[in-house]
């Protein structure tokens, strides 16, 4: 599956759209290993995350600060 950037902030985020037109968030995670959480987004919180930088910067520092709770929303990318 073919994922296009559509925005990100270096050793952050990355936002993409998968060719499906799901949304995917992916956050950077960890201290010494350094490893990517991918979550897809529903559409509210897409639309938003795409149109609003400081949300999706708020919404990446929550899932880096609270892992358990994204982490079984982790998908493969």
């Amino acid at each position: 599956m073919s994922t296009e950037r559509i925005a990100g902030k270096r050793w952050v985020y990355t936002l993409y759209k998968r060719d499906d037109g799901s949304i995917v968030l992916s956050v950077l995670c960890g201290g010494v290993g350094m490893y990517e959480l991918n979550i897809s987004l529903g559409n509210e919180v897409a639309i938003r995350a795409i149109e609003d930088e400081e949300f999706l910067e708020k919404l990446a520092s929550e899932v880096r600060e609270h892992l358990q709770q994204y982490s079984g929303r982790s998908i493969v990318q």
